[in-house]
């Protein structure tokens, strides 16, 4: 009896999540600090030169995801952390006019934890 009802739930849930889609315009410019993180260590991460009005900004790598936050002068700012040694892909992510956008930071090597 609650099989079909939950099948619906979750296909609703998933028609309301909007889908992303590739940002095409200029890239956000992502820096991070330290340049070369260890394994399991914070990284600093400031996202700057997004298209105007863009909202719900976030970073992620890895499977994980951290809000910017707003840090003055056109930047934001995020902390990810790094779980494993290895090149490390961090996308920017935000909406702009309703439509959730991805779009390519930075890559980074992370290096193993001492």
């Amino acid at each position: 009896m609650i099989g079909p009802l939950l099948w619906l739930l979750l296909a609703a849930a998933g028609v309301l999540q909007p889908p992303v889609v590739t940002w095409d315009g200029t890239a956000p410019v992502v820096i991070s600090r330290p340049a070369q993180p260890k394994a399991g260590e914070p990284i600093a991460v400031a996202v700057g030169r997004l298209p105007a009005g863009a909202r719900r900004v976030e970073v992620a790598a890895d499977g994980l995801s951290a809000p910017a936050t707003p840090a003055g002068n056109g930047l934001r700012r995020a902390t990810l952390f790094a779980t494993k040694a290895g090149p490390l892909a961090i996308v920017v992510r935000f909406t702009l006019r309703g439509v959730r956008y991805e779009s390519p930071g930075a890559v980074i090597l992370v290096a193993p934890a001492s």
